[in-house]
């Protein structure tokens, strides 16, 4: 899959976990786990270039980021702002997934209800794969 940006995986979550759970075929399941497995490599990946980032630009004490009264990273000055920009810059970076792209055809018999938002999510992950007819 080419294209395919590490926002987008983070933003595919909600909807992948979604069919994750779901009872399918065994082919579109297997489909689907070689997918997850290297999405969950990739936003492993993600996840620790964020913290990083954190420690980078959030206050801290004792090497820990120190959270406000919410819960929330702590930021001085504009400080911020600029660890915004360096996610925004890592959500943008290209994801590296070697599993093609899911046939949607594999979904027509699949019994799953998806929001328009969590098809929008999922959009990148599929593809409609014209199948030639075999001559008899």
């Amino acid at each position: 899959m080419n294209n395919i940006t590490i926002g987008q995986l983070v933003a595919a979550q909600p909807a992948f976990r979604k069919l994750l759970n779901a009872d399918l075929k065994l082919s579109l399941a297997l489909s689907l786990r070689r997918l997850a497995r290297e999405i969950i490599s990739e936003l492993g990946v993600y996840e620790a270039e964020r913290l990083k980032l954190l420690s980078k630009w959030a206050k801290t004490e004792k090497g820990k980021v120190v959270e406000d009264d919410k819960g929330e990273a702590s930021f001085e000055g504009d400080r911020r702002e600029k660890f915004q920009s360096a996610l925004m810059e890592l959500l943008a970076s290209p994801a590296s997934l070697g599993a093609d792209p899911i046939d949607l055809a594999a979904f027509a018999s699949e019994n799953i209800k998806l929001s328009p938002v969590e098809a929008a999510a999922l959009d990148p992950f599929l593809a409609e794969i014209q199948h030639k007819e075999t001559k008899q």
